[in-house]
Formats: C-alpha cells, structure tokens, sequence
C-alpha cells in the first residue's frame, strides 16, 4: 500500500471523528437550551402571577373626595334608675342525678304507707257524756270517743280471723269504717267458740269503752266477755 493510501484513510478517519464530537456539542447545546427556555417561562409566569397579586392587593387610590359625616348625637336609653341594683342573671341548674354523688351517705328509705282517699269521719268526742242507762245507736257511736257509753244495733255481718272476730252493724264499706265491735279470741267460748255464727243477725245491746283500733282507722269496742253484750232479739 502505499503512502499517499495511508494518508487518506487516516484523513477520513480524523474526519469522522471529529463530526461525532461536533454532533454531541450540538446535541448537549441544544438541550442546555430547551431546559433554559423552560426555565425562563416558569420564572415569566410566576412574575405575571405577583404582579396581578399586587394588582388585587392595592388598588388604586380614588380621586374621588369623600364628603365628611357628622356623627348623630346618642341619646340615653338606659332606663335603669341609679338605685336600683343590676339584674343579676338566673342561674340554670342541671336536674340531679338519682344515682348517690362521691362522699354522699345512702339514706334509708321511709316506710311504705297506705295512702287514705275521701275525706275520713271525725274520730275524736264530739257529744257530750250520755247519761247512765242511754242507749246510743251504733251509728253514733263514733261521737263518743273515750266514752263509756251502751251501742245498740243489729250484726249483719261478721269476720272471724284466728285471734279476733268482727262484728259490723253494716255491709257497706264506708259505713263500716264508722264503726265496729271486736272479741278477743280468750272470749270465743263465751259464744259457743264460733261468735262469727252465734251473733250474726241478732240485735246486740253491748257496752264498753269507744276507743280507736291499732291502726287508728277507725272507732270500736272490746268485747272481752260475754258480761257486756246482752243479745235483745
């Protein structure tokens, strides 16, 4: 091969060489280029953005002149007199729970009671002492209360509950709140053991003292024996 061959194979590589390196200057400048235009926009848009902020912000001062106004004159319209105090606010209390508060004591609770309805028949002495030998009628017999007095009146109907036995002078239940007679159970013998069947029906003269029972219900008289009851028919 000869010289002048070399030299043009080594000229074209020389060549092609360097429009490589010229054609990657090229494609670094191009793209330092694109990321600077892009750059440049964003800051552009973000200057317009502030502007138009500051724009918004301060207006422009009006050249218009306001005329002054004259504030009206208050009047008073408190009408609270010097003397009187100021109204003090009404406190709102929350209902209270049922259920004990810390360091509260639970309280017994009260005994159950029977509660009494209508208008109860006067139970203290409202006559005066009948006179000895008076026989007074069972249904006012309520009116000689701590008396010694003689009852008269017909048992229609009677109760025996194991130690006591009643004697009512009627079946209707108000009138026999008025007033009854009672014997004691140590006294069944006196009327055959069964007083419930040997008195009811008959009219009974009975004397004895008017007193209120236990429960303080209502008026009666003890029949301890059978010297105070006399059986009139």
């Amino acid at each position: 091969m000869s010289d002048a061959s070399k030299n043009t194979k080594t000229g074209n590589a020389a060549n092609t060489v360097l429009l490589g390196m010229l054609i990657l200057i090229c494609s670094c400048a191009l793209i330092i280029a694109v990321r600077l235009h892009d750059r440049m926009t964003s800051l552009t848009e973000q200057v317009k953005l502030l502007n138009e902020g500051n724009k918004v912000a301060a207006p422009m001062p009006s050249t218009t002149k306001t005329p002054a106004v004259t504030p009206a004159p208050t009047t008073r319209t408190d009408t609270t007199k010097p003397d009187e105090p100021p109204a003090v606010p009404q406190l709102v209390t929350r209902p209270r729970s049922p259920l004990p508060q810390p360091g509260e004591e639970i309280v017994k609770p009260l005994p159950a009671t029977q509660l009494v309805t209508g208008t109860p028949d006067p139970v203290k002495a409202i006559a005066p002492p009948p006179a000895a030998g008076t026989i007074i009628a069972w249904s006012k017999a309520h009116e000689h209360l701590e008396q010694e007095i003689t009852v008269e009146g017909k048992i229609v109907a009677t109760k025996n509950i194991g130690n006591y036995c009643f004697l009512n002078f009627t079946d209707e239940p108000r009138g026999g709140d008025r007033f009854h007679l009672i014997i004691y159970k140590e006294a069944f013998t006196d009327f055959g053991g069964k007083p419930e069947d040997e008195l009811l029906n008959k009219t009974l003269r009975v004397t004895g003292k008017v007193e209120m029972d236990p429960k303080g219900e209502r008026p009666q008289i003890r029949i301890k024996s059978k010297e105070q009851v006399k059986v009139v028919e």
